[in-house]
C-alpha cells in the first residue's frame, strides 16, 4: 500500500468511520496537517477541530452508517478514493469520492463530492 493509499484509506476508516471522538482526533493529528482544509457541498472548513465538528454532525445525523471504499487512484501528492455510505452491512444509500492533496506526508486538502 502506498503512502497516499494509506492516508486516503485511514481518512475513511480511522477518521470518518471512527465513532470514538478521542481516537478520531488522534488519527486526525497523525494524518492531517494542522491547517488542513475540508471542502464539501456545505463549504470549506479549516483545521482539525472544525473538520471534527463536521464529522460529529454527520455521524449524529446518520447513526449506524459506515463508509466503505470502492476504488482508489493516485498521482504524485494527489489521490482519489471512491466510497459507498449507508447502514452497516447493507447496500450504500450514497456514493461519493474523496480527493486528498498531500503535503509533507499529511493530508493538506480534502475534497468530498457526492456522485449519487
Amino acid at each position: 500500500m502506498s503512502d497516499l493509499s494509506e492516508l486516503a484509506h485511514r481518512n475513511l476508516t480511522d477518521v470518518f468511520n471512527q465513532r470514538n471522538e478521542l481516537l478520531r482526533v488522534l488519527a486526525m493529528t497523525e494524518i492531517y496537517e494542522a491547517s488542513a482544509t475540508f471542502t464539501d457541498h456545505d463549504g470549506v472548513v479549516t483545521g482539525i477541530e472544525k473538520i471534527n465538528a463536521k464529522i460529529n454532525d454527520l455521524q449524529a445525523r446518520n447513526a449506524g452508517f459506515v463508509f466503505a471504499p470502492t476504488s482508489f487512484y493516485e498521482l504524485p501528492d494527489f489521490a482519489s478514493l471512491s466510497w459507498g455510505y449507508g447502514p452497516d452491512g447493507e447496500e450504500p444509500t450514497v456514493t461519493g469520492t474523496d480527493v486528498v492533496v498531500v503535503a509533507g506526508g499529511r493530508i493538506a486538502k480534502l475534497y468530498t463530492y457526492i456522485t449519487s
